[in-house]
């Protein structure tokens, strides 16, 4: 797949293959969703690399890390999707320790396993 920073560049700057129409769809933390917004809509601003700047229906200026863009299309039809994210692991917190049984304290019912805590 070809990385989107280039397919981003050739959309630019190349004028046979930019004529189409293109937009891109990112995801929209607040609501949860992909936002698919037209290419025109899109600059791109020196000072911040990485970021792509989209004029909202308010007026606002959202800007945009690279990494939340998740589709490319052109004329409708998707040529570039990142690909899916994989779902959450569960991690063990190896950091607290499990609670600790003493089998001789069980045995022999004294306080034989206070020295093992």
């Amino acid at each position: 797949m070809q990385p989107l920073q280039d397919l981003l560049n050739r959309i630019t700057w190349d004028p046979e293959f930019g004529k189409d129409r293109f937009a891109i769809g990112y995801e929209d933390r607040l609501m949860a969703q992909e936002t698919v917004v037209p290419f025109a809509a899109v600059r791109f601003d020196p000072e911040r690399p990485g970021m792509l700047s989209v004029q909202q229906e308010d007026g606002s200026v959202a800007h945009i890390p690279l990494h939340r863009v998740r589709t490319v299309y052109k004329n409708g039809e998707a040529i570039w999707r990142r690909p899916a994210r994989p779902p959450p692991m569960k991690v063990k917190n190896v950091m607290t320790p499990e609670p600790r049984t003493c089998v001789a304290k069980t045995l022999l019912r004294s306080n034989a396993c206070a020295r093992w805590h």
